[in-house]
């Protein structure tokens, strides 16, 4: 485990000398005001017997103004993906896009291709169905009135692997436990929508995007007013019985006075899933489409007929952080390996660069465990330290730190800190970033601290117990005595 010695010399290898030898003296200093505001914070009740960790520090003058376990490791959760929005600015760059295009093979003569047309996934963590359908009419524009073959995705720039270790303690169908793939479309999920029709006939189930790819298996019952409810809704499965579709099951019960229930699931197959949608679409501006789906690599002869560009790295991880999308994170992490080796890579070489910038941060990644991109799994760990260096070296970067920033939620007004916080006094002084876990609540940003100076701080919180509703009441007494606006 690191002194703080070690991580003072840590956090100063991306700050200036001077700055770094006046850090090391306020790390010794007496409590402040402020810290002593901090501690009475995190003596909560609700925090008794958890693993509490937290690092406050000046960003202008590296001066730490508050320390607890600075350096002992925790499961970060979700502020994982504040090292890979970090790792995605500084290797790509904010203006980084992803290009998905779809080619030919085969000869194209008055309008007809005789062949298979291919859609090539790129990794794009945004290709969403607006976008699928610009494609197809980039396709029709370009001739193209008949395809005499299949629709075909290309997932092959992310080699397949298994889910990252720990992600299968979470067997629920929820889409936060997402299926990667390069070629994938809509976040590899479908928002579901089912609403109670008449007193003992099925309810209405609607899909979205709508798609010939999961086929509802709706045996659920619509019960009388009063009903308990008792609706379950699964993810799109594979239909053994058909390897072009899948099934989404939806069962159980609810009264007929109820309101529609919306969910969102994971759908497996996302290749398949990406080449069905690309084929609606055509067949949707005119295309007349011949063959099925299917999914394989590229032939060297296909032709290009169309291409997507997508929206810059900087909006996609505005996204991501705000509303703590994992499918984005995992497939962010996938991409930097495959720009780090230069062709096809998993998520083994996403992590690599991870790691590289927690050391360029000033952190040390041989006393960090990291195992995917998003947070999800319990077992990445990470010290607080580590965080805040990667805090203060991005608030010093002018060329991403105003993206990197934007990933943040602004307290009380949006992303996962918009509801929590609304009646706060410290409403719109604090950007942050969540994590959520059974037994994990953490929290990392920038604030405004009680004489308007910026500080970075991470809050990590592990192995609790108490009821949420009072985790989240001590998480909100620290952030308030942060900004110096405690009640």
């Amino acid at each position: 485990m690191r002194t703080p010695h070690r991580t003072l010399l840590g956090l100063a290898t991306a700050l200036a000398v001077g700055l770094a030898l006046h850090a090391a003296h306020a790390w010794a200093a007496p409590a402040d005001r402020l810290a002593a505001a901090l501690d009475r914070a995190l003596a909560d009740p609700a925090l008794k017997g958890a693993q509490v960790g937290a690092l406050v520090v000046e960003v202008r003058s590296g001066r730490v103004r508050f320390a607890r376990q600075p350096d002992t490791r925790f499961v970060p959760a979700s502020t994982l993906k504040l090292v890979t929005a970090a790792a995605a600015l500084l290797r790509l760059g904010p203006e980084y896009a992803w290009l998905t295009p779809i080619l030919g093979d085969g000869a194209l003569e008055d309008g007809v291709l005789a062949g298979d047309l291919y859609v090539r996934g790129s990794g794009d963590p945004s290709l969403v169905a607006e976008q699928v359908f610009r494609l197809a009419a980039t396709v029709r524009a370009a001739g193209v009135t008949r395809v005499e073959g299949r629709v075909v995705a290309d997932g092959s720039l992310f080699p397949p692997e298994g889910e990252p270790s720990g992600w299968a303690l979470y067997d629920g169908p929820e889409a936060y436990r997402p299926i990667i793939g390069a070629a994938s479309f809509n976040f590899n999920a479908v928002e579901v929508t089912v609403q109670p029709g008449a007193a003992g006939s099925p309810p209405v189930v609607t899909l979205e995007p709508l798609t010939s790819y999961i086929r509802v298996d709706n045996r659920a019952t619509t019960g009388p007013a009063g009903t308990p409810y008792a609706l379950a809704v699964g993810a799109a499965l594979s239909d053994p019985a058909d390897p072009d579709s899948t099934v989404l099951l939806v069962s159980g019960t609810l009264p007929e006075d109820a309101p529609a229930r919306r969910v969102v699931r994971r759908v497996e197959g996302p290749a398949r899933y990406l080449a069905t949608a690309v084929r609606d679409a055509l067949v949707g501006v005119g295309v007349d489409v011949r063959g099925g789906i299917g999914e394989g690599p590229t032939p060297g002869s296909a032709v290009p007929l169309a291409v997507h560009r997508s929206r810059a790295l900087g909006a996609v991880l505005a996204d991501m952080g705000k509303f703590s999308n994992n499918f984005m994170a995992e497939m962010v992490l996938r991409t930097l390996g495959v720009e780090a080796t230069g062709g096809p890579a998993g998520s083994a070489a996403g992590l690599a660069v991870l790691r590289d910038v927690l050391r360029e941060a000033g952190a040390d990644p041989a006393e960090a465990v990291l195992v995917d991109g998003s947070g999800l799994s319990r077992l990445n760990l990470l010290s607080p330290s580590d965080l805040v260096a990667v805090l203060l070296a991005m608030e010093r970067r002018f060329d991403s730190r105003a993206e990197f920033a934007a990933g943040f939620g602004l307290l009380g007004v949006d992303g996962t800190v918009q509801r929590r916080y609304a009646d706060s006094p410290a409403a719109r002084r604090v950007r942050a970033k969540t994590g959520s876990l059974n037994g994990v609540r953490t929290l990392a940003g920038y604030a405004e601290g009680p004489r308007g100076e910026l500080l970075a701080f991470v809050l990590f919180a592990n192995n609790l117990l108490a009821p949420i509703d009072r985790v989240a009441a001590a998480e909100r007494r620290f952030v308030e005595a942060l900004t110096g606006s405690a009640r």
